[in-house]
């Protein structure tokens, strides 16, 4: 699980990832600050953005579990290439993330 994947999106935005069993968890690297988020890794494969709203199945926790050790890594990389980082998700998210990321990196759209 821990090695990062590097590619560029549509908008040719830098995307590392990390694929955590079926979900991929990444961020976009922006000008200053780099975007994080996970999804189902079908859902993320497929494009579009219907992935943000696809529940995993799983409970808060059990998603966590999964995909806390992912996170941790690249909110590190992210940090060591020299940009700060954010989540912007729903409110659903917020609370998952809100339970291991300080609340201040989260915003709900």
């Amino acid at each position: 699980m821990n090695s990062i994947i590097t590619t560029t999106d549509e908008e040719g935005d830098t995307v590392i990832s990390i694929v955590a069993g079926d979900m991929v968890v990444f961020a976009t690297l922006c000008t200053n600050v780099a975007c994080l988020s996970f999804g189902l890794a079908s859902e993320v494969a497929r494009g579009g953005m219907d992935w943000m709203d696809t529940m995993t199945g799983r409970g808060a926790f059990t998603t966590i579990r999964a995909i806390r050790d992912a996170v941790s890594i690249l909110i590190n990389e992210v940090e060591s290439r020299g940009f700060d980082y954010a989540v912007c998700c729903d409110s659903r998210r917020a609370k998952l993330y809100g339970r291991y990321l300080p609340t201040d990196r989260i915003t709900v759209i």
